[in-house]
């Protein structure tokens, strides 16, 4: 039984050249994208920018999907992976991604 849900719905713009990094026996296709959005509050209206971590398994890539390039509008849907790791000066740190499982240009 399945006890909760993990989905992710972004649309925004890559802001720069995805690369291919190998990460735990695996290659991904590795980019970020920014999310927009307008918050209206009694002080006025602000912009607020979110910048995702995407990663897409280099098995599901195929010749048939969009790769994506700086600037591009996209349409993720994934999910979130949260892991940690231990930098330099021996900190744990947490970083968290959305791996793609479905990827998609966007025209608004």
């Amino acid at each position: 039984m399945n006890s909760g849900l993990n989905k992710v719905y972004l649309v925004g713009y890559v802001t720069r050249e995805p690369r291919w990094h190998h990460f735990k026996n695996n290659r991904y296709l590795c980019f970020t994208i920014a999310t927009a959005e307008v918050i209206k509050s009694q002080s006025g209206i602000n912009n607020h920018e979110e910048l995702h971590n995407i990663k897409i398994e280099a098995d599901k890539m195929s010749h048939e999907r969009h790769f994506p390039s700086r600037g591009d509008m996209v349409y993720i849907q994934g999910k979130l992976h949260t892991y940690s790791f231990v930098d330099e000066s021996n900190v744990k740190r947490y970083k968290t991604d959305v791996m793609v499982i479905n990827i998609e240009p966007f025209k608004p």
